[in-house]
């Protein structure tokens, strides 16, 4: 990521500050490395490229906003294919797909938890996200609703 010089006079994180569903951004004062937090349930923080120890009141706050992650594509085929579109193919399943899915058969199996309550076991699996473990949840919650010669071998 390039190096942005911020405002003179940049808001610093406080007691107050909080970061919302999608995060804020914050920078180092040393070397303006930009990262996004989710929370601020810390004191302080190393900086990676400086290798410098931060306290959590000398970051400072980004003007930036950071944009939406991008939905799986698989999500968005089997929404197209779903919805009848003539124009949809039939999904394709990557090797990342599959071992999600792989992933939440076992699961699946084990009766660990519903699976509508499946989200938090993928997140620390895959190490991803709550919005984006949801989507992989979703997507593959689709693929019950497709022809059985469509759905991916995933071993239901």
């Amino acid at each position: 990521m390039p190096t942005v010089r911020i405002l003179e006079h940049p808001r610093k994180v406080d007691r107050y500050t909080r970061a919302g569903a999608r995060g804020k951004a914050i920078y180092c004062p040393h070397c303006q490395d930009r990262r996004v937090m989710y929370h601020f349930h810390w004191d302080a923080l190393l900086c990676g490229p400086c290798n410098v120890p931060v306290a959590k009141k000398d970051w400072h706050l980004s003007p930036f906003v950071s944009p939406p992650p991008e939905e799986p594509e698989i999500l968005k085929t089997l929404d197209a294919y779903l919805s009848g579109s003539d124009s949809a193919p039939a999904p394709t399943y990557d090797d990342q797909t599959m071992v999600w899915f792989k992933y939440l058969i076992r699961l699946r199996s084990s009766g660990v938890t519903n699976m509508w309550g499946a989200s938090p076991y993928i997140e620390k699996k895959f190490k991803v996200g709550k919005r984006e473990s949801t989507q992989i949840l979703v997507a593959w919650i689709k693929t019950f609703d497709l022809p059985e010669a469509e759905q991916p071998k995933d071993g239901r």
